[in-house]
């Protein structure tokens, strides 16, 4: 048979056939079942396929990875999981890895990217790795263009590494570009904004996500999209199947009109009722074909003045018919003349159309002459006898009264009173107006059916509107007396005409509502102005903060404020009040000055960072250049944010950035900032929470800007949940970041219950936190799938610190209905359901025991690769007396360990004794029990078949084995099973251990006994009356027990007999051993272990001792750490690094640079903020010392138990201060170690002069009322105490480095000028070293901290804590 060496397994490797389909075979490199030749090792149970033994050992340049070499490798050999970082699944075989970057990649990735059929791969600039062409893209694939920002579904290359994307369109844009909107200068394609925050497109005004074209000489930006735009046209395209229309942004397609159809014409508002029409799906925008194809320019016989334009109406009514125009309109804007589409194809008034107009005529109530139809111009200036406004175009006439009667007010049908169309009347008493509610006589419209009025002002209003400002449509209201205009902030008067929204509490003035959306201004000629919601803007004519409505110019980032846009200009007497207005704040030293900057007067705000124009104020320093909008100098100084609801935040100046919570950039400036959490927001990213557009927005913990409700399409995932979008219905979304949430993670409960938190029996709730409110919130991992949580919210515990996910916290609710579930907590977070692994194809191991899974088994649905036997997930949590050990143990997984019965090291479930750091048990080592009492050992024995670490035989001293160790023929002939005590490391060969005396065989009648030897003959050739081969005579064999049965079988033959009576598959066997001297044993039933016994009386001992209130250090510590287990997780840990040091190196020697010198004053506040961080424990993984336990006389002090030269400072310390620890969960033992740690610090603190101070003991003492602190008791006062010791020590070790590095730098120059050789430059920047170390000292800090070292001058460190 072939046979090969592997170098991922110690023994050959053996060619070999599948038998049976069914023979569960698995390869130990791919993880995949072998179906055909394969290689094994019978003795391990090893195989592996053909293919993988012949995967060639180092791959030199990967495609994801060609910095270095990959190497094939075994994961077992890793500690901890490994994932594949293509993939992002957990490896289980074998990886290609480089050790250097911590990088691998699975066998199947791994091959797949070096594939020769992949052809088409690309080199992109705006990526660093080769993009790879992929066809067809999975729907459930989360795949975005980083160029347009679009989804990508085929045709897209790819960075499976990095989890990079590109439209193979995208990828093919030309670097450079020479735009019609921009025929200036080329554009350059850049891969993200050039600018601080985000770039806008200058054509359609929205933020940039993705790449931009750029032009840095005019600052002008478009998006990937508008840059494929083609000029505004309307000359058709091929057999004029599509066209562009400068109305709508994307093309036209000509397609026919179906009759489910139900669609409008932007144009002319009219239903598409004609075969054919233009239109684009994805917006829902159509235009019949004939209106598509309007003249963009026309002359009319009522306007000769000027040629009329087409445009998309803003508000405007027909010159003609009075009308409101809704859709296209024919406009003069030098004259504001406007005709509507059907007025604008109607033949104009001239002399022949006179008398076809004059036949019309109507009568009305309150005049009594007819009235005739008559067209009259603009210039002859008419006024309506009914609104009192001018009309002209078709007007009703009396010649002889002069009574002229506007068209649109002859009629009306009023959307207030649909039911029947209102008449023109005329009311002498008076009458209540239905609308507004006022008094009214004259002219009104009436329905005298309904006894319907409303007055002429009320009647000419409009029905609804929809305005580009809010998502709902505006109709015409009350007044509401409690609410301001949401356009101009101004409070409503009781004349307003009003459209707002009632459902969302959203209100403008009629003037508001009508604004133009585009004007141009004298203070901004350059470019004209759009009409936008402000975000956090300040009016460059007046520079304050714009609340409301503002007309911007994205282009030169300017922006004007409802009240401003209507001043041409700035009077000479408004200047000299500005230059007069004087204030301070808190983040300059100067006074500063109010002034105006016009438009070139370059400068930025100090506080928001972006160009100040308008009413500034600046400091008249030259060497300052401090400058402060208006709004920006009237910020609070503390501010309650929706994100951060734990704390008020306060205003800052941040000279270094700081990373703004909400926008995610780093940002230098003003900010509003906790200390506490070290959460900072900028401040147009805080006062973004003041602009909501009601009803449309609202404020989540998942996101620091108000969220809109939207339809688009946003790229990632839910903010919340971290799922994607699994359809394209309403979402809230943030335009300014690009970021989303589901509608449904909005309502999220704000507490709830997980299985996995209840096992902790802890008494905190888990309630929804935003992550950057905790410290440790971006790193926190998920309690139920270990991964660091997704999303931006997740489930907290303050009592525990455990966290959730919000897939994860929600999970064990959505159970579908009807599966059989059950949880895990011991192991695993999320809910298993019962499945049946018979057609699943892939070898599936229990992830509890390791072993094969056969039905049933439980899996859990989200994670698949967690599978658990159905007798695994019933396994006790606790086993209060284990068999092999002492103390209790608890079932958890642990990432790497050793068993303390089998010393095998993996990773994965076990058994852990909570008192000893290093015993644990795996789950099948667990089970064999120690059942064989054996008189040569105080304990029972187990029998175990293997081994993993050689150990020694207590009988013949030689080596017992372990299973995979390369060894001679002769010595593995001892790997046959042992007997081993666990606690006592006691083990024994299994012949030098105790053998059945007598057993029966499935192959013989009769019972067989054990013989040491047996030569039945002189033939001098024996045989095994089992396989019939030869045998040793003086080897023991198992003989008949009958005097005249010869049957004889040597020990191997009847070794799986042997195994199975070792097992305890039958009791009350009797064993002895082999040899001259026997010993005697029993596989007993019920196991009477005197240990057992033993350990019962050591608890009634400390039962009684527990009664007589006798305690030791060791109690204490037991009893801590039970206690810390469900009421201070992690703190332990803490306690550890108290007990031996925390490892920290010199700070003042961290400080040193190269030469030993710093870079920075040791007075700087710089350098005072590193130290006191500095003082905060280390994260070292250590080992607990038992040192610190060693026997002492403890004494009783008021109920707490300390070591006796410890007692009266806890006197002294209950006197001054209280039971401090009275808000404490840990039970009186647990604080009995906490007072005697605080004590101790407290006696070092009396007996050490704070110049005689040690960083380590500095240090220590930290730790240790830190340690007092976590545990809940009352440490304030020690803690400020400490600090104030920490400032002094500072002091004093500042001012003596700094003078040894002044000394040092004299000496150095000193040394330069002494030189034979030119050093005078050297001198020089020596000198200068010097004198920017006593610049940078700041004066006001070392004069603060030398008087807290003045104050403990001959003082002990602990002076006036008690």
């Amino acid at each position: 048979m072939e046979r090969i060496e592997h170098f991922s397994h110690p023994h050959w490797l053996t060619k070999c056939v599948i038998k049976a389909y069914d023979e569960e075979v698995k390869c130990f490199a791919c993880m995949k079942r072998c179906l055909n030749q394969f290689y094994s090792c019978n003795q391990c149970q090893f195989f592996l396929h053909e293919e993988c033994a012949n995967l060639h050992t180092e791959l030199p340049a990967h495609p994801l990875h060609p910095v270095h070499p990959l190497t094939l490798a075994p994961t077992a050999y890793y500690i901890g999981s490994v994932y594949c970082h293509a993939c992002d699944k957990r490896c289980f075989g074998f990886t290609f890895r480089c050790e250097q970057c911590d990088f691998d990649l699975d066998i199947d990735c791994a091959l797949k990217s070096i594939n020769p059929s992949v052809k088409d791969q690309f080199q992109h600039f705006s990526h660093d790795h080769t993009l790879v062409l992929e066809q067809v893209i999975a729907q459930e694939k989360e795949a975005w263009c980083q160029a347009c920002n679009k989804r990508c579904s085929s045709n897209t290359y790819t960075c499976s590494l990095c989890k990079f994307f590109l439209h193979k369109s995208c990828a093919e844009l030309k670097r450079e570009l020479r735009h019609w909107q921009h025929k200036e200068h080329n554009l350059e394609l850049c891969t993200s904004s050039v600018y601080e925050g985000r770039a806008w497109c200058n054509l359609c005004g929205r933020s940039v996500c993705g790449f931009v074209y750029h032009c840095e000489i005019c600052r002008f930006d478009l998006d990937v999209e508008c840059s494929l735009q083609s000029p505004p046209t309307l000359e058709t395209r091929v057999q004029e199947q599509e066209i562009d229309h400068f109305s709508h942004k994307h093309p036209l397609t000509l397609r026919e009109e179906r009759q489910d159809d139900v669609v409008t014409c932007a144009a002319c508002s009219d239903n598409c009722s004609s075969s054919q029409i233009y239109g684009c799906e994805e917006c829902g925008y159509f235009l019949h074909e004939s209106c598509a194809k309007l003249p963009l320019e026309m002359k009319h016989l009522d306007h000769e003045e000027h040629p009329l334009k087409l445009q998309v109406a803003v508000f405007s009514d027909c010159d003609i018919c009075k009308k409101r125009i809704k859709g296209f309109t024919y406009s003069c804007e030098q004259c504001d003349f406007n005709l509507d589409i059907e007025c604008a194809r109607m033949p104009s008034i001239g002399p022949g159309m006179a008398k076809q107009v004059k036949d019309v005529k109507m009568k009305i109530s309150g005049h009594d002459h007819v009235l005739t139809r008559s067209a009259k111009r603009e210039e002859e200036g008419v006024v309506c006898s009914v609104c009192e406004k001018p009309c002209c175009g078709l007007i009703y006439v009396c010649e002889g009264c002069g009574f002229f009667l506007d068209e649109g007010c002859a009629k009306c049908q009023h959307f207030f009173h649909p039911l029947h169309e209102l008449t023109l009347q005329h009311i002498d008493s008076e009458v209540c107006c239905s609308a507004c509610e006022k008094k009214c006589r004259g002219f009104t419209f009436s329905c005298r059916e309904c006894k319907f009025h409303l007055d002429v002002a009320c009647a000419l209003i409009t029905e609804n509107i929809h305005h580009f400002s809010h998502g709902h449509s505006l109709k015409p209201t009350k007044m509401e007396l409690n609410c301001k205009c949401l356009a101009c902030n101004q409070s409503f008067s009781d004349s307003s005409q009003i459209y707002g929204c009632e459902e969302c509490n959203y209100f403008l003035h009629e003037s508001c509502a009508k604004l133009p959306l585009e004007r141009k201004h004298p203070y901004h000629g350059s470019h004209p102005l759009k009409l936008r919601v402000a975000s956090y803007n300040y009016c460059d004519f007046c520079g304050e903060r714009i609340q409301g409505f503002a007309y911007c110019c994205y282009q030169c980032d300017f922006n004007l404020d409802m009240k401003c846009v209507e001043m041409p200009s700035i009077s000479s007497e408004t200047m000299k009040k500005v230059e007069e207005m004087k204030i301070g704040n808190f983040a300059h030293h100067h006074e500063l000055t109010g002034s105006m900057k016009s438009k070139g007067n370059i400068v930025f705000c100090s506080a928001c960072k972006k160009k100040c124009t308008g009413l500034t104020y600046a400091c008249d320093c030259k060497d300052c250049s401090f400058f402060l909008h208006k709004g920006c100098a009237e910020l609070p100084k503390e501010y309650a944010h929706f994100f951060h609801p734990g704390h008020r935040l306060n205003l800052q100046n941040s000279d270094s950035k700081v990373f703004c919570g909400a926008c995610k950039e780093n940002f230098h400036g003003f900010t509003f900032s906790c200390k506490e959490c070290k959460f900072h927001l900028d401040v147009a990213c805080a006062m973004m929470a003041e602009n909501l557009n009601h009803g449309e927005h609202i404020h989540h913990l998942c996101h620091g800007h108000p969220l809109r409700r939207t339809k688009r399409e946003f790229k990632g995932q839910c903010l919340a949940c971290y799922r994607s979008r699994s359809d394209f219905g309403e979402i809230y979304g943030c335009d300014h970041c690009d970021r989303w949430v589901h509608i449904s993670c909005t309502e999220l409960p704000q507490n709830v219950k997980h299985f996995r938190h209840d096992f902790r029996k802890c008494d905190g709730e888990l309630t929804l936190e935003a992550k950057l409110a905790l410290k440790d919130g971006q790193g926190k991992k998920c309690e139920a799938c270990h991964c660091v949580c997704r999303g931006s919210v997740l489930y907290h515990c303050k009592l525990c610190n455990y966290a959730f996910d919000v897939e994860c916290a929600l999970m064990p609710t959505e159970t579908p209905e009807g599966a059989q579930t059950k949880f895990f907590p011991a192991g695993h977070g999320h809910p298993l359901q019962l499945c049946s692994t018979k057609e699943d194809t892939k070898f599936r191991s229990c992830s509890v025991c390791d072993n094969p899974c056969f039905d049933p088994t439980y899996q859990c649905t989200k994670c698949e690769v967690f599978i658990v036997h159905k007798s695994c997930i019933e396994l006790p949590q606790i086993i209060p007396k284990p068999s092999h050990h002492e103390h209790s143990m608890k079932l958890l997984k642990k990432s790497r360990f050793t068993c303390a019965a089998c010393r095998k090291s993996s990773s994965g479930f076990i058994y852990d004794c909570n008192t000893c750091s290093s015993f644990s048990l795996h789950i099948g080592c667990m089970n064999v029990k120690p059942i064989i009492n054996y008189s040569d050992h105080r304990h029972y024995l187990g029998f175990f078949e293997n081994i993993h670490e050689k150990v020694s035989c207590r009988t013949c001293d030689r080596g017992i084995l372990p299973c995979s160790s390369k060894e001679t023929e002769m010595e593995t002939e001892n790997k046959q099973g042992l007997f081993r005590c666990v606690r006592c490391d006691y083990n024994l060969h299994l012949l030098c251990g105790p053998l059945p005396c007598l057993m029966e065989s499935d192959n013989h009648k009769h019972v067989l006994q054990l013989e040491d030897k047996f030569i039945e003959d002189d033939s001098g050739k024996y045989y095994c009356d089992a396989c019939e081969k030869k045998r040793d005579p003086e080897k023991c064999v198992y003989k008949c027990s009958q005097e005249n049965c010869p049957y004889v079988a040597h020990f191997e033959c009847m070794k799986p007999e042997v195994l199975r009576l070792l097992k305890g598959e039958q009791k009350e066997v009797e064993l002895r051993t082999l040899g001259a001297k026997r010993i005697y044993g029993k596989v007993m039933i019920e196991v009477q272990d005197p240990t057992q016994i033993a350990l019962k009386n050591e608890e009634q001992a400390s039962d009684r001792s527990r009664e007589q209130d006798i305690w030791t250090l060791d109690n204490l510590l037991d009893a801590f750490i039970q206690d810390e287990q469900t009421k201070l997780p992690g703190t332990f840990q803490i306690l550890k690094k108290e007990m031996i040091g925390t490892g920290h190196a010199s700070f003042w020697k961290r400080l040193q640079g190269s030469g030993g010198i710093a870079k920075v004053s040791p007075y700087s506040q710089q350098t005072f903020t590193q130290f006191m961080d500095w003082r905060e424990p280390g994260k070292e993984n250590l080992e607990f010392s038992t040192i610190f336990f060693e026997n002492e006389e403890l004494v009783e002090v008021e109920r707490y138990t300390v070591i006796r030269s410890l007692a009266p400072i806890l006197k002294q310390l209950l006197k001054k201060r209280g039971d401090i620890s009275t808000d404490s969960e840990l039970n009186l033992k647990s604080k009995s170690l906490i007072f005697n740690l605080l004590c101790g610090a407290i006696s070092s603190m009396s007996t050490t002069q704070v110049n005689e101070l040690s960083e380590t003991l500095l240090r220590d003492w930290w730790s240790q009322v830190m340690m007092a602190k976590h545990a809940g008791f009352k440490i304030q006062f020690a803690l400020d105490h400490l600090d104030e010791i920490f400032q002094a020590h500072f002091a004093l070790r500042a001012e003596e480095t700094q003078n040894h590095w002044l000394k040092e730098l004299e000496d150095q120059i000193r040394a330069c000028h002494l030189s034979s050789k030119n050093q005078a430059a050297k001198a020089e920047e020596l000198t200068q070293m010097s004198r920017q170390y006593e610049e940078a000292a700041e004066a006001s800090l070392k004069q603060e901290l030398l008087e807290k070292a003045k104050a403990f001058q001959g003082k002990t460190a602990g002076s006036g804590l008690l």
